[in-house]
């Protein structure tokens, strides 16, 4: 919520339930600090027990409709390269990879990368 700053709209913000049982959530949300009218799921996650059935791409369309539905002309999203089922979530809504970012860790400011 702090980091959506005046942005912040939970009118939008969705937990996702399947016979009654709380299922998973989507928080869809426009960038107050872009200067285009982006929007962005600011966290999306499914309960353990429903993973591995093709919700979270129904939850990430959701959140990709309320972007639309709030103005946003384009979707910023990100992940963990190693985050194989958000990136197949990615493709199966049609979202293109139009760059990395490449992070270096140091441990404790000493300058040395980690392994």
């Amino acid at each position: 919520i702090e980091h959506a700053g005046t942005a912040f709209d939970p009118e939008y913000w969705y937990v996702a339930c399947l016979n009654g049982e709380p299922a998973g959530v989507v928080y869809p949300q426009l960038l107050e600090d872009r200067r285009w009218d982006d929007g962005s799921i600011w966290y999306i996650g499914i309960l353990p027990q429903f993973r591995g059935r093709g919700y979270g791409k129904i939850l990430h369309a959701r959140g990709l409709e309320t972007l639309r539905a709030l103005g946003a002309k384009k979707y910023v999203g990100s992940t963990e390269v190693e985050n194989a089922p958000m990136l197949r979530v990615f493709k199966a809504n049609d979202c293109d990879i139009v760059f990395a970012r490449f992070i270096q860790e140091f441990d404790n400011g000493s300058g040395r990368a980690l392994d």
